[in-house]
């Protein structure tokens, strides 16, 4: 009975011990993919939903708004529309390039497809229904129609039933309702035959900036009906009509899926309200706070009470052009906090830091452009974390916008500000000129042109010095990479195995440009030289005195170019042949290092790129007590002699294609950076960077390569299961993948998105060394220490007692 009662009380300290916390702060936000909703039909319990402008089409459950399944309909990766109808048991879609696929409604599977036509397709679908048996009616344009049984794909004859397509319902005769909407209001009419007799609910469905683009029920009886209501910018909500009252059963934000820009900001000081600091200093706060910290050492508190105290409390913000919208994602509770509508505009920017954010710490907020005509320029300025609105304002423009310079101001107000550089070589300042001001040493900037050049300005008060400029003929810009402003370096060197040093070259203005050669454009004669070999003529040598001369199969048609926006000169240029455009090449910087991934259309592989960047070298006996090498404590990007750096590059090969780069960041650059991949199966992957080294020997390892931790050079990267931070979650089509830094120097979170799902993580590149494990038991090293005290105090006891015995002997 004894041990019963003992493990009764042991085991809920014991279980935590072994308690498994995978997936602990990792969250996976799903949408339908396809943004705004513009068709949407019930079938069963699920409502399929489709855009006709996107690729997408998706079903959701009615009752809880469940994704239940997700199809990406279009065959290439250049579609751009599509169309849908439904059946009775299938949904069949048809997209610009004349394929048409069926699907099962209730799990998404595909039943068959069939080509209905050649390419260049304006696709329509309809169902004709004859002797209880669907056929879908599919049309690329004009008066060729061919139709095909939906259960089998048969190819039919010409059906004589009516066609009918998706279209919205908007009366329900058994509640005798009928719906329309008027801006962000719904109304809903009592109707006993498809009229408007009497207004019998009016409710404001949304905001006024974003009003109501479809109405249709789901669902109707007489006692209660289910209607879904779409917006303009993506939100999709579905209410329960009982009685004349309204109650929302779920809602979806379905503008997630274009989200084009974002950014992770710290929130953590905000946990437990938004009190000022003579709030948190107060007495009962200070009480408060001191019993918290005394109950914790006697209770297993969960590790989501405790985020704040690591910095794991961020605020994802997420921007949607298309959307003209703005989210604040917290990524704790995985809620929206706070949504921003922008104006319709012919572009959006998010701003946020400034040249000196990376050595006097980051602020909270962001300033959003808008660019409603070439001549306005409207913008926000907000705090990140609440969502409080600072400062707002217009400025007029003579010349469209050259360049955005983020800065920061000395307002109290709003301490993010910009210097707008337009065309005609004018500046513009955003909050005012009074509150952001150019220093007077000058400001480096640069104006990329879009199409094959970079031109490197000096603004100082009201010149404009240009200083250098690069023209890249021929060819066409792709992709443009930056090093991030908030990364942090532990180390200007790398220690090689033999004590050597690598002195690191770290120059925060490098850009990394993607170009790719323009078809139409001809290489000039130096060019078309090299690819060129020059023979005899025929009998001018023998048989025997021929060589094969190998001659160079393709031309290079991508370009990865390292640039320097100060001087505006090419440091480093490297090219490939055979380089595909999908996916998109993508490129990224680290410290010293850059990568860069691009698909090879000849070996139908992706390749990995890396450049490592180093000044110079110093032997192991440079550095002593008698001896130190020459260095210069300043760096010019204008001396050609300090700026151009030492390459060593390597190329590696991935078994599947990457759809986006990014790279784990730290609090102080200690803890082992490792380079993320985003694959278009839909998996992040962490690689270490070991494993992608330049250094890499091809040959056999030297003692200090060993010692070093260097491998021998393979060319095929492996992607390792256990690698992959979304484990079996699906995170598809990501093209960005951010990092933000914890109060942890362990641990790193990982942000993807981009395409329909958003996926964010908390991961360990170097093992959490500086961390207890969640699952670690507080009780049970509570009871170990409080019996190994009970302990002493016999054991002293016993040996008090025994001494005073031995006394009276």
């Amino acid at each position: 009975m004894k041990f019963w009662v003992f493990l009764w009380v042991v085991a809920p300290f014991s279980s935590a011990l072994f308690e498994e916390e995978a997936g602990q702060l990792d969250f996976h936000i799903a949408t339908t993919g396809h943004g705004p909703v513009q068709v949407a039909y019930a079938i069963h319990d699920a409502v399929i939903t489709s855009n006709p402008d996107s690729c997408y089409t998706a079903s959701r459950n009615i009752g809880d708004g469940s994704l239940l399944w997700r199809h990406n309909v279009c065959s290439s990766t250049t579609g751009k529309g599509h169309a849908m109808a439904v059946g009775s048991k299938y949904v069949t879609t048809l997209d610009d390039n004349g394929i048409l696929r069926a699907w099962h409604a209730e799990n998404g599977l595909l039943a068959w497809d069939v080509v209905v036509v050649s390419p260049n397709c304006t696709p329509r679908l309809g169902v004709v229904t004859e002797k209880n048996e669907d056929y879908v009616v599919a049309s690329c344009g004009g008066n060729s129609y061919s139709y095909f049984h939906m259960a089998t794909g048969a190819l039919a004859p010409e059906k004589s039933g009516r066609i009918t397509d998706v279209k919205p319902v908007t009366f329900c005769a058994e509640a005798k309702l009928l719906l329309n909407f008027q801006g962000s209001a719904l109304k809903v009419w009592d109707s006993a035959n498809g009229n408007q007799d009497s207004l019998a609910v009016e409710w404001e469905a949304s905001s006024e900036t974003d009003p109501i683009a479809l109405v249709t029920f789901l669902k109707c009886s007489a006692t209660v009906a289910h209607v879904l209501i779409s917006t303009q910018r993506g939100t999709t909500k579905v209410i329960a009509i009982e009685e004349k009252e309204i109650t929302t059963l779920w809602q979806a934000e379905e503008g997630l899926s274009t989200i084009s820009v974002g950014s992770l900001v710290d929130a953590s000081h905000y946990v437990g309200g938004e009190g000022t600091s003579h709030d948190l200093l107060s007495l009962p706060n200070r009480l408060q706070s001191q019993w918290k910290a005394i109950t914790s050492i006697f209770t297993t508190e969960r590790s989501d009470r405790r985020n704040h105290l690591f910095g794991f409390v961020k605020i994802a913000i997420l921007m949607s052009t298309s959307a003209n919208r703005i989210w604040a994602l917290d990524t704790i509770d995985r809620n929206i906090r706070y949504q921003i509508d922008l104006p319709e505009a012919n572009w959006h920017r998010l701003v946020h830091g400034g040249p000196g954010t990376g050595y006097h710490g980051d602020h909270g907020d962001y300033l959003a452009l808008s660019n409603i005509r070439n001549e306005q320029l409207e913008w926000i300025c907000w705090d990140g974390p609440t969502g409080k609105l600072l400062q707002k304002g217009a400025i007029q423009l003579k010349s469209p916008v050259a360049q955005i310079i983020p800065v920061e101001t000395s307002s109290t107000d709003c301490r993010q500000g910009a210097l707008i550089l337009t065309q005609d070589q004018s500046i513009h300042s955003i909050p005012s000129s009074d509150e952001v001001t150019i220093p007077e040493s000058g400001l480096y900037t640069h104006v990329v042109d879009k199409e094959n050049s970079i031109k490197t300005l000096l603004l100082r008060g009201t010149s404009r010095l240009t200083m250098g400029s690069t023209v890249f003929d021929g060819e066409k810009i792709i992709s443009l990479a930056y090093p991030p402003r908030q990364e942090s370096v532990q180390s200007p060197c790398s220690v090689m195995g033999d004590d050597s040093l690598l002195l690191k070259y770290l120059n925060p203005h490098l850009a990394v440009f993607i170009t790719e050669k323009v078809s139409s454009y001809k290489d000039d004669e130096m060019v078309s030289a090299m690819f060129q070999v020059n023979r005899k003529p025929v009998g001018a040598t023998d048989e025997s005195d021929s060589m094969e001369v190998s001659v160079p199969s393709t031309k290079p048609n991508l370009f990865i170019n390292v640039v320097d926006t100060v001087s505006g000169q090419v440091l480093y240029r490297v090219s490939h042949a055979n380089a595909a455009k999908f996916p998109k090449p993508q490129a990224v910087i680290s410290e010293n290092w850059i990568y860069y991934t691009f698909g090879n259309s000849k070996t139908r592989r992706s390749e990995l790129g890396v450049l490592s960047l180093y000044e110079g070298m110093i032997g192991s006996k440079g550095v002593t007590a008698f001896t130190s090498p020459e260095y210069s404590s300043t760096f010019s990007s204008l001396d050609a002699r300090d700026s151009k750096p030492v390459v060593l590059s390597k190329l590696y090969s991935l078994a599947k294609p990457v759809s986006a780069l990014g790279v784990t960041t730290s609090r102080s650059g200690i803890s082992s950076r490792r380079l993320l991949l985003a694959t278009v199966d839909g998996q992040i992957t962490g690689v270490d960077r070991k494993l992608v080294d330049p250094r890499r020997p091809l040959g056999q390892l030297k003692d200090s390569e060993k010692k070093e931790g260097l491998r021998p050079y393979t060319e095929l990267i492996p992607i390792v299961p256990y690698m992959t931070i979304n484990y079996n979650q699906t995170v598809e089509s990501a093209h960005t993948v951010i990092s933000a830094s914890t109060d942890l120097e362990s641990q790193s979170l990982v942000l993807a998105f981009g395409g329909p799902d958003i996926f964010f993580a908390r991961t360990s590149p170097a093992r959490g060394f500086d961390l207890l494990p969640d699952s670690f038991n507080r009780p049970l090293l509570s009871l170990v220490v409080a019996a190994l005290l009970v302990t002493v105090l016999v054991v002293d006891r016993m040996a008090a007692k025994k001494m005073k015995k031995q006394t009276w002997l």
